[in-house]
């Protein structure tokens, strides 16, 4: 398999795994082990950022039933952020998970990780709730947060038909 884009990078995560255990980025398809049982993904170089750093949206969906399909998102959810500020993928920074993950267990033990002190305050730390999150996104990117959550839903309910 040639890789057609050479500033393609790729996210590999492990089969079975979880807190971001054994993720790492590669930039030469080549160089994986096609033994190993994992997810290969093309990684994002230049994803929307939250005070210039990754982020990543964690979302609760119930299923109540599957005929019909029933279905209930929660209106409650959170961001999780990156602890360093994003740069595009480098020979530098590839290894820099802090950077690229924004799994909590990567990030709680950087020196720059700020917890949350309150649910109220959900405009500061490294988890923010999905309220602040649609609504810095309306400000900063001009997103339309109904719109949005529409297409979220419509993304879950196609997700769990192909189930």
């Amino acid at each position: 398999m040639e890789n057609e884009d050479p500033n393609c990078t790729l996210i590999i995560k492990p089969e079975a795994s979880c807190q971001g255990k054994g993720i790492y980025l590669m930039r030469d398809i080549e160089d994986l082990d096609f033994d190993e049982h994992c997810v290969v993904q093309i990684y994002l170089n230049k994803p929307v950022l939250m005070e210039k750093m990754k982020f990543d949206v964690r979302l609760y969906v119930l299923v109540l039933g599957v005929d019909p399909l029933r279905i209930y998102l929660s209106k409650e959810g959170l961001a999780r952020l990156s602890t360093k500020y994003y740069d595009e993928v480098n020979d530098n920074n590839v290894e820099d998970m802090c950077m690229h993950l924004t799994n909590y267990a990567v990030n709680k033990g950087s020196s720059k990780f700020e917890p949350n002190r309150a649910a109220i305050v959900d405009s500061v730390g490294h988890k923010r709730s999905l309220k602040f999150t649609l609504k810095y996104l309306a400000k900063i990117e001009g997103a339309n947060p109904k719109k949005l959550m529409d297409e979220v839903k419509d993304i879950i309910v196609k997700t769990l038909i192909a189930g």
